[in-house]
């Protein structure tokens, strides 16, 4: 999952939602700030049992701009939410869930 997320198609996404600019920058510069994603957004899954799904979760990146890191982390948990919700579709429900009360809490 962390891998998939961390991938150049969400990144990409996260990006261009989070990161002011980046729609208008060269490619050379979204090449340099999808790198930059990459490197400082960290996604750890915690297990509660062995060869089990993870059932948690947390997502941080570390930015000058609070309001930046904030739109990138919510963006890579939504990201992550509907990857989650694609691998296991009668979960969805109990999921968004959960996302949306574990964002409101960190908010």
């Amino acid at each position: 999952m962390r891998e998939a997320l961390l991938g150049g198609p969400h990144l990409q996404k996260v990006a261009r939602l989070a990161i002011p600019g980046y729609a208008t920058a060269s490619s050379g510069q979204q090449a340099a700030i999808i790198e930059g994603l990459r490197t400082r957004l960290q996604v750890e899954a915690t297990r509660r049992r062995r060869n089990q799904p993870a059932d948690l979760y947390t997502i941080t990146y570390a930015d000058q701009d609070r309001q930046t890191a904030h739109r990138v982390v919510d963006q890579a948990a939504q990201a992550l939410s509907r990857q989650r919700n694609r691998q296991q579709p009668g979960g969805l429900r109990a999921g968004a869930t959960i996302l949306t009360q574990q964002i409101a809490e960190y908010r």
